[in-house]
C-alpha cells in the first residue's frame, strides 16, 4: 500500500476508534516507563503496529542560535560591569582582590551562540591597562566563571584561537565573552567582535568503505569477496568478527594484497552493562596483530547503539556514562596501538550527558567516528552531520558518514505528550494520561539508496568542506548494488 494511503486510512481509523488506540496502547506500554517518560510514540512499519518509544526531554540539548555564514560580526557590543571594580565611564580600578572587568553577552539575552564552525575570534580594541579575555559556555556562566583564550595587547584587533577552546567549553552553547582587568586600573573599548572560518582546502576524492556483517564470505571465498570490493573502490572494511580470528586468515591476506584495510568489527547495546565479551575480543585482535605482522588488523570497531533499548532515552545518564567509561576501558587495552572506531547516529549530537553531548564524547573518546548519516539528499546528509564534522575539527578526529543501500519500510509515528487527566481527549495508559500531540510519516525513501543506484554513485564521489572529513562508509555488503 502507498505510505501516503496508508497514512490518511491510519488517521482515520484512529479517529473513529478511539478505544482501540487507546487498547493498543495500553497493552504495549511499560508502565514503569511511562511514569518516567514525558512522550511516547506508536511506530507503524509497513502497515503493521511495530514498537512504542519513550522520550524525555529533560536529557535533550536546547537549541542555540548558528550565525547563518562563516563570517559573523557584533559592532559595537553592550559592555556590561561586573565584579568590585569602581567605574567611570569605560575606565574601571580595583578596589580588591576578587576578579572585576566586563562581560559581552553573546547571546543577546536569547539562546547561547553556536560557535564550533568558527575558527578565530578577533576583537577590536581600544584599550589602556593589562586585559586578559576569556569565554564562558552555558555551564561555566551557570557557576560564574569561565576559560581564558588570551589577553589584549593595545589599540588594535586581537585574533583568538578557538581550537584549545574546544576542549575545555561547549562551543555549541556559549554566553559571555569576558575582559577580565589584571592591572590596578584600565580603560576599554570594544568596538567589534569577529568570528571568521578558515577557508578549506579542495578536498580529495572521498576513499569508500563498507560494513561486512556475515563474515562467512570472507571465510568460503575470499577471494570473490575482494573482486566485489575492488569493483566497489572500497579501501577498507569493517568486518564483524567472532571470538576466532583464525578463520578470517584468507581475507585478511587477500585485503592486504589488494590494499583494503579490514578494521574488526562488534558491538552490542548488551555490551554497556555486561562488557567483557567486548573487551575480550579488544584483546584478542591485539594478540592476533603481534601474532600475524604481515596481515594486522587496520583497526577496531566499536558499535554498541545503546539507543536500541526501549529506555534508552529515559536512562540516558547511566547509559550515557557507561558508554563513556567503556570507551575508556578499551583505549587502555589498545594503547594508542589499534586505532578506535565508533560508530555513532547522526542524533547524538542533541542528546546531553555530562554537560555535553554524548556525540562530543564519543569522538573525543575515538581515533575516528562514523556517522549513521542515514539519508538519500546530499545537503540533507551535510546538515545532519554537520555538528559531528566540526567535532571532529575541534579535535583532530577523523570523521566518515554512512550510507544505506538496504530495503528501509516506511514508519508512521504517532507521538503523545504527557498531560492532565481532564484535558480534552486525554487518554490513559500505564498509569498516566496521554494526549496526542502530531503524526509524521518517515518514508524509506528518504533514508535508504536501495534502487538509487545513479544516485548513489553520485553520492559517493561529493567531498565535504570539512578538515575531519575523511570518506563514506556503505551500509552493506550484504545490500551493496554490484
Amino acid at each position: 500500500m502507498d505510505s501516503s494511503v496508508f497514512l490518511i486510512l491510519l488517521n482515520m481509523w484512529m479517529v473513529s476508534f478511539p478505544a482501540e488506540t487507546s487498547s493498543l496502547l495500553n497493552r504495549t506500554i511499560d508502565p514503569a516507563l511511562s511514569l518516567r517518560a514525558d512522550s511516547v510514540e506508536m511506530v507503524y512499519t509497513d502497515g503493521k503496529f511495530s514498537h512504542l518509544e519513550y522520550g524525555f526531554a529533560g536529557h535533550q540539548q536546547p537549541p542555540s542560535y548558528t550565525p547563518p555564514s562563516t563570517n559573523h560580526r557584533i559592532m559595537r557590543p553592550r559592555l556590561a560591569e561586573f565584579g568590585p571594580c569602581n567605574r567611570r565611564g569605560h575606565l574601571l580600578s580595583r578596589s580588591s582582590d576578587r576578579p572585576c572587568g566586563f562581560v559581552v553577552d553573546l547571546s543577546n539575552g536569547t539562546s547561547p551562540i553556536n560557535l564550533l564552525s568558527f575558527d578565530t575570534l578577533a576583537v577590536k580594541a581600544r584599550n589602556k591597562g593589562q586585559w586578559s579575555v576569556a569565554l564562558a559556555d552555558e555551564q561555566l556562566a551557570t557557576l560564574e566563571e569561565n576559560y581564558p583564550i588570551g589577553n589584549l595587547h593595545g589599540n588594535h584587533q586581537e585574533s583568538f584561537s578557538l581550537n584549545k577552546a574546544a576542549e575545555h567549553l561547549d562551543l555549541k552553547r556559549i554566553k559571555y565573552l569576558v575582559f577580565i582587568l589584571q592591572s590596578s586600573s584600565g580603560e576599554l573599548n570594544i568596538d567589534g567582535i569577529e568570528l571568521t572560518r578558515s577557508a578549506s582546502a579542495t578536498p580529495p576524492l572521498p576513499e569508500h568503505s563498507i560494513w561486512i556483517w556475515d563474515s562467512r564470505p570472507a571465510i568460503n571465498d575470499a577471494g570473490s569477496m575482494v573482486r566485489n570490493l575492488k569493483a566497489l573502490h572500497v579501501r577498507r572494511i569493517y568486518l564483524q568478527i567472532s571470538d576466532e580470528l583464525e578463520p578470517l586468515l584468507p581475507i585478511m591476506r587477500e585485503c592486504t594484497a589488494a590494499g583494503i584495510e579490514v578494521f574488526a568489527l562488534d558491538g552490542s547495546p548488551a555490551y554497556l552493562e555486561r562488557p567483557d565479551p567486548l573487551l575480550k575480543r579488544v584483546q584478542t585482535v591485539k594478540d592476533f596483530n603481534l601474532k600475524h605482522p604481515g596481515t594486522q588488523f587496520a583497526g577496531f570497531q566499536i558499535d554498541i547503539e545503546p539507543h536500541l533499548n526501549k529506555d534508552f532515552r529515559i536512562r540516558l545518564d547511566t547509559y550515557g556514562s557507561l558508554y563513556v567509561e567503556l570507551m575508556e576501558r578499551i583505549r587502555r587495552i589498545t594503547d594508542g596501538k589499534l586505532p578506535l572506531s565508533t560508530v555513532i547516529p547522526f542524533w547524538y549530537d542533541s542528546l546531553l550527558i555530562k554537560e555535553r553531548t554524548l556525540a562530543w564524547h564519543l569522538i573525543r573518546q575515538s581515533d575516528e567516528a562514523v556517522i549513521m548519516s542515514y539519508r538519500t539528499d546530499d545537503k540533507e546528509i551535510e546538515a545532519i552531520s554537520r555538528d559531528e564534522l566540526l567535532y571532529g575539527e575541534r579535535l583532530s578526529r577523523k570523521v566518515l558518514l554512512g550510507v544505506e543501500t538496504g530495503r528501509i519500510p516506511d514508519e508512521v509515528h504517532i507521538s503523545y505528550r504527557k498531560c492532565a487527566g481532564d484535558a480534552p481527549s486525554a487518554m490513559e495508559a500505564g498509569n498516566a494520561y496521554w494526549c496526542r500531540s502530531r503524526d509524521y510519516t518517515v518514508p524509506g525513501s528518504r533514508i535508504s539508496f536501495k534502487g538509487k543506484v545513479d544516485s548513489l554513485k553520485k553520492q559517493l564521489t561529493i567531498s565535504l568542506p570539512y578538515q575531519s572529513f575523511s570518506g563514506w562508509v556503505i551500509h552493506s555488503y550484504e545490500t551493496a548494488p554490484r
